[in-house]
């Protein structure tokens, strides 16, 4: 897989500057001209790629993050109604596929995977290898020690799950304390002085005429 990253980021950086040096041909650029169309054409043939890549990975991490608890609320649902771990993942990814299409997609590779023979400790593995949060690295990790010690699983996601679900409150309510101390510099830059010009403005005019005369 890293070979074909290579070999796409390879293909795109020289399609990058054999367009640029195209553009440049055309326009009929001088020389030192066409070396930096080259350049910025590399550098974009380069940088691009791995800004979109990273963008999507976060909105598909932030996606799987902001759904996760509401997962797990199910699963202890479907666990505690008598489902097994691998029947349980299965409905929440039914359940779920409208509000977190990502989060549904990485269940069903699970449950695939489950069904195909593979342990449940080296699929939940997968699951966390794969998706890269953080949140979901303490689940596998406390559901698989469940499995192996043979404690109660639903328990366990419940405790969880609250867990999770404090949390994403606590940085809801840091993201809206910042979002004050944020707003200083916009609102001194453009706010404050269209609100002054709208209020002492003609006050203002008016003074001005009054000396003309």
């Amino acid at each position: 897989m890293s070979d074909l990253f290579a070999f796409l980021f390879g293909a795109l950086l020289a399609l990058a500057a054999g367009l640029a040096v195209l553009l440049g041909g055309a326009a009929g650029a001088e020389s030192s001209t066409k070396l930096a169309l080259i350049a910025l054409g590399a550098g974009a043939g380069y940088l691009g790629p791995s800004r979109l890549l990273d963008k999507r990975r976060a909105a598909r991490q932030r996606s799987i993050r902001l759904a996760l608890s509401d997962a797990l609320d199910l699963l202890v649902v479907c666990v505690e109604a008598g489902l097994s771990l691998g029947a349980g993942i299965s409905r929440v990814a039914r359940e779920l596929t409208r509000s977190s299409p990502p989060l549904c997609e990485e269940l069903r590779i699970v449950t695939a995977e489950m069904s195909a023979g593979k342990g449940n400790a080296e699929s939940l593995r997968g699951l966390s290898e794969r998706v890269g949060i953080e949140e979901v690295g303490s689940l596998v990790a406390m559901m698989v020690q469940s499995e192996r010690f043979g404690t109660s699983i639903a328990d366990a996601l419940r405790i969880q799950a609250d867990g999770m679900r404090k949390d994403r409150l606590q940085k809801a309510e840091e993201r809206a304390q910042k979002a004050s101390v944020r707003m200083l510099l916009p609102a001194a830059l453009f706010i404050f002085p269209a609100t002054m010009i709208v209020t002492i403005g003609p006050a203002v005019l008016v003074m001005m005429e009054t000396f003309k005369r």
